[in-house]
């Protein structure tokens, strides 16, 4: 959702704006190489991956501004003051990104090891950065790192590889796991003294097979997860873990609307849970 509670969506080739009607207001087609995934907004501009690129577009017109390309691999986030964007390289660097013009503004040394999730705290004080783990050591590990030094402040290391990674507004830390057994969901609260767990979803029955995507609702309280393409959505309470709702719809994606609504995206349509 933009400033304006449109519903972009990133359709092959093509991205599109939705009112809560439902009616399209802004289309835009691009030439891509690659499919579309929208990482989010601000400062008036929507950040599109689209193949090997990252993408500036105008959150009026649908207008590109910027790209920045061959990012491969990388992992990027936005600073919620909206004074750059964050991307983490495969040799775990950190630039921070002019948000209008997409170039560096900063950068942090390579750590060796591959970034595979990035996000900021709510007041854009601390950067969170999930790595990979290496020969012996554990499977993922997350650094909090001052923003301001680069400095790192405190890591926890886990049981599995971090494949997801989304602060909600009250700060807690999200993750989608991937283990032996299959992919987890779990909750960290920072703290003093580093990252403490919340709750933790291991995988079951009540889980559909495959990775889960998560969502977390835009007053934290809520937290959507589905493998896309695949039967049963769930929406835990964040704080909790406790599964409120079960559904069987498979949608391709989802996303919170500002009054807590959930949205769906299928083939041919796009569904709306009312909470």
């Amino acid at each position: 959702m933009d400033s304006r509670s449109r519903l972009w969506v990133g359709y092959p080739g093509e991205l599109q704006a939705l009112d809560t009607t439902g009616a399209v207001r802004v289309r835009t087609a691009l030439d891509a190489g690659g499919p579309l995934r929208i990482v989010g907004n601000g400062s008036a501009r929507l950040y599109v991956r689209a193949g090997d690129e990252l993408l500036s577009v105008d959150e009026e017109t649908g207008e590109v501004r910027m790209r920045r390309g061959e990012i491969g691999g990388a992992v990027v986030a936005l600073d919620p003051r909206g004074r750059h964007l964050y991307l983490a390289t495969e040799a775990g660097a950190v630039f921070g990104l002019h948000p209008r013009l997409l170039r560096p503004l900063w950068a942090w040394s390579r750590l060796g090891r591959r970034a595979t999730a990035i996000d900021s705290s709510p007041e854009g004080d601390r950067l969170y950065l999930a790595l990979a783990g290496e020969g012996d050591s554990p499977p993922g590990e997350i650094l909090v790192r001052d923003v301001q030094t680069g400095r790192v402040l405190a890591s926890v290391q886990l049981s599995g590889a971090v494949r997801e990674l989304v602060v909600g507004p009250t700060g807690i830390l999200f993750l989608v796991l991937v283990e032996d057994g299959g992919a987890s969901l779990a909750a960290l609260r920072p703290g003093p003294h580093g990252l403490t767990e919340l709750w933790r979803h291991a995988p079951g029955n009540d889980a559909p097979p495959g990775t889960p995507q998560i969502r977390v609702s835009g007053t934290g309280g809520d937290l959507a997860a589905f493998v896309p393409g695949a039967a049963g959505l769930r929406v835990l309470d964040a704080h909790t873990g406790e599964v409120g709702l079960r559904t069987d719809d498979a949608p391709r994606d989802a996303a919170f609307g500002a009054d807590g609504s959930l949205y769906l995206l299928f083939a041919e349509e796009i569904r709306v849970l009312r909470r």
